[in-house]
Order: structure tokens, then C-alpha cells, then sequence
């Protein structure tokens, strides 16, 4: 021990000194091996780039000379080739395992080292499916750890050297949520803004003591995406939202290029660029966005928003038009009122619950050719007769007036559009799938 401590003593106070120096000596040992599972006997598989490494330090009349680094490859392995021969300190600290005991070894001609250390996390009984009706990945794993786990993850790319470091596209299941050890767990990716083609999957997971990044991983698999077989529904998982979504945009899925895509009816929304993708949600400081796609509204239609904390007021929720000939707006007047007006003539204030308490909240409202009713978290805060619905089409603005103006501010979660009237038992339900969906409850 007192000699591991000279060797590090020495590392630190010398490396500034001697790091670099050529030799000319030709290079005469090796040094291979893996970073082994104590418990499996099977690779610790690794991420690139940006993975685990394994270091050996070099040392000469009690001078350090020089430290090298070389990252594991993913199936585990690594192998140093320009190393001379004498006494070196190997070494592991900073890998997804729990790091060994430094080890001082004389290396002269091929050396053979496996590390055979504790892996943070195990993935284990993976099961990686596809669905092309429903336009998603989705993975039902095993989380094996001695400590609790700060994030999951389902990674994709068209290169099976997927890792967090090297995905096209990735689902995390709840932000800033802690897991429990030992526990099942399933991730859904949606691949609706795939390109058609071969991607490969794997799952990632982080222990809460793990080095920055240092995820454990499952072995890829290969999928093949189709997405022409789209069924239009709104999440594969939650196949009881009413019926008649016409149109719908999910925070789940951050906005490519200002591009939100459309879950349902293959149309786009436009959002300002500076609003940031947060997990699950849009983070909206003054902005707001439209679709591209002009949309048929009749005269019974409901729509929803899924907000939360809104720091401004007198903005618009939804703009539905594409002049003033015909349209349909909800109004934030206030935290604690929304206001929905039409074309038709109708025109209403709605008392709601504080919108501005840390709660994320669905916003619902029905229009009829003769009322409208609100509902705010499934709850119907009131209704207004008069004449609201008729037909004429436009476009929908979301978070803006359809001027561009009058934006809100705050986090957005998802917007829904049905081209009829839901009924108050459809909006619960709604509002329920939206708390598990989104892992709000």
C-alpha cells in the first residue's frame, strides 16, 4: 500500500515535468484484456465516445513519466500496444462500475488484465419491439443495482454504435425522478420523424453515484422502422383518449428545427426557435407557434391545452383562424380566469382554479352553434349559451394571437384538437390519461 501511495505521490507532483517526452526505444510489451462482472463473468458493455478508460501510468527511478488513457470499446475489451517494457501503476477510476484497487504490474511482452469489478447498474431481460400501427419502440427491461437510479433511457440510432454520446433519437422516462433498485421498467419511443429504415435500440441506465454520464447499457438490437403503417393515434400506450383527435402536438416530442410534429393528421406547427424543450414539455418565454396546415373547423369542435405556470396574462392559449371572417380563441384574461370568444358571436369569461400554483393543469373547451362549456382539470367550471360554432377553416395558433402577438409565457405540455363536442366523462378521461402520460400525478 505504501508503495502505491509513492507511485501516486509521485504522479501528481512530477507529471508536469516529464509528460511527453519521446523515447526512441522501440515499443516491446502490450497490455489487454476487459472490464469484467464480477457476478455474470460477461462484459461491462461500454458507450462511445466519451466511455470508461482504463489508464496506466509509467514510472522510472521513482520519476513519473507519462500517463496514458484508452476508452474500453462497447463490447467491453481494450488493448494498449505502444508500451515499453517495466513497471507500470494500471488503473480504472472513472467508469460505469464501482472503480478497483490501482495495481502495480511489470509489463513485458503481451500482458492479459481483465478488471473484474461491480457494474453500477444491470440491464437485464430486455424485450425491444415495434410497432408500426402505433409508430413506436418500446422496451420492457430490468434494473438491477445496489443503489437507486436517477435516470432511464431508451436510445436510437441508424449506426449500431448507439449511445448516449451517438443517438438519432431518445425517450426519457420521468425527469428528476429517483427508481427504486431492483425495479421493472418500460420506455416508449416514438418514431413518427423517423426516416424509414434499419435503427438500432439500447437502453440506458444511471446509477445516482455514477460519474457524470457513465451510463450501464443493454446490448443493441435491431429494429426496422415503417412508419407508413401509422394508425394516427395519439400515444400507443393510452388508446382511451375520445375519439376525433384531429390534430395534436406533444411536449414528449421536442420540436426538430421550430418543427413541432403533429401526432395525428400529418401536419406541422411552426414554433419560434426560442422556445426550449424541457423532458416533457415546451418552455415558452414569450413565444408561440402556429400550424402550417390550414384546418375544416365545424360548427362542434374542443380543444385542449396542457399549461402550467403561466407568468403573464392577456395572452393568447389558441388563436384558431386565419382572419377575423371566422375563429375561435381561448383568452387568458388571468391565473384565475380564461376567457373564449368567437366569430359567431358568443363571448365568455370562466372562472378557474389558480393556474400559477407548480401544477400543471388541462384546459379544456367545448363549442357548440349554440354554447360552449370550460373545464379546467376535468372539472367543468361553467357553461355559456349563445351562439358560438360554425364552419369556416384557418389556422391554429398556440401560445400566440394570430397576428404573432400577445404571446404566452410559461411551460406548455401538449395541445389537442377534436372536430367534435366531448362530452365531460371523454375530458376526465382526457385529463387522467394526460397525469399518467406525462407522469404528473
Amino acid at each position: 500500500m505504501n508503495k502505491l501511495r509513492y507511485f501516486l505521490l509521485a504522479f501528481a507532483t512530477s507529471l508536469a515535468v516529464s509528460c511527453g517526452e519521446a523515447d526512441e526505444e522501440t515499443f516491446d510489451a502490450t497490455l489487454y484484456g476487459s472490464v469484467i462482472d464480477s457476478e455474470t463473468g460477461e462484459r461491462i458493455l461500454q458507450e462511445e465516445p466519451n466511455g470508461s478508460s482504463i489508464q496506466i501510468i509509467t514510472a522510472d527511478t521513482g520519476v513519473v513519466r507519462t500517463l496514458t488513457s484508452i476508452p474500453f470499446k462497447m463490447e467491453g475489451s481494450y488493448h494498449f500496444t505502444r508500451i515499453h517494457s517495466g513497471n507500470y501503476m494500471v488503473q480504472a477510476p472513472y467508469g460505469n462500475f464501482y472503480p478497483p484497487e490501482p495495481r502495480i504490474m511489470n509489463l513485458n511482452g503481451d500482458t492479459q488484465y481483465d478488471l473484474v469489478v461491480q457494474p453500477y447498474a444491470r440491464v437485464k431481460e430486455e424485450e425491444i419491439s415495434y410497432d408500426a400501427t402505433k409508430a413506436k419502440i418500446r422496451a420492457k427491461f430490468h434494473v438491477d443495482s445496489k443503489e437507486k437510479i436517477s435516470k432511464m433511457i431508451l436510445l436510437c440510432n441508424q449506426s449500431s454504435r448507439v449511445s448516449w454520446g451517438l443517438q438519432t433519437a431518445s425517450a426519457q422516462d420521468a425527469p428528476d425522478k429517483v427508481f427504486e433498485v431492483d425495479e421493472e421498467a418500460s420506455l416508449v419511443l416514438k418514431t413518427q420523424g423517423l426516416t424509414n429504415g434499419k435503427y438500432f435500440v439500447r437502453i440506458g441506465v444511471l446509477a445516482q453515484n455514477a460519474p457524470t454520464n457513465m451510463y450501464n447499457y443493454s446490448p443493441s438490437y435491431a429494429v426496422t422502422v415503417d412508419n407508413t403503417q401509422y394508425d394516427g393515434k395519439l400515444d400507443g400506450e393510452i388508446d382511451s383518449y375520445a375519439r376525433n383527435l384531429y390534430a395534436c402536438w406533444d411536449g414528449l416530442q421536442p420540436p426538430v428545427n421550430g418543427i413541432w410534429t403533429d401526432y395525428v393528421g400529418g401536419f406541422a406547427a411552426t414554433m419560434d426557435v426560442d422556445i426550449t424543450h424541457e423532458d416533457n414539455h415546451l418552455s415558452c418565454s414569450s413565444q408561440g407557434g402556429y400550424v402550417n396546415d390550414a384546418i375544416n373547423f365545424p360548427a362542434a369542435c374542443t380543444f385542449e391545452i396542457l399549461v402550467r405556470n403561466p407568468t403573464n396574462r392577456g395572452c393568447f392559449l389558441i388563436d384558431a383562424r386565419e382572419n377575423d371572417s371566422g375563429y375561435q380563441v381561448m383568452y387568458l384574461e388571468n391565473v384565475t380566469s380564461v376567457q373564449t370568444y368567437s366569430s359567431f358571436g358568443g363571448e365568455k369569461s370562466f372562472s378557474v382554479p389558480k393556474l400559477d400554483d407548480g401544477k400543471v393543469h388541462l384546459l379544456s373547451v367545448v363549442i357548440t352553434a349554440t354554447g360552449s362549456r370550460m373545464y379546467c382539470d376535468g372539472v367543468q367550471a361553467d357553461t355559456s349559451e349563445g351562439r358560438y360554432g360554425g364552419e369556416y377553416s384557418g389556422h391554429i395558433h398556440i401560445g400566440e394571437r394570430f397576428t404573432g402577438s400577445s404571446k404566452y409565457t410559461g411551460d406548455l405540455y401538449s395541445f389537442r384538437f377534436y372536430d367534435r363536442a366531448l362530452n365531460s366523462e371523454e375530458i376526465q378521461t382526457n385529463y387522467q390519461n394526460d397525469i399518467q402520460r406525462f407522469h404528473l400525478e
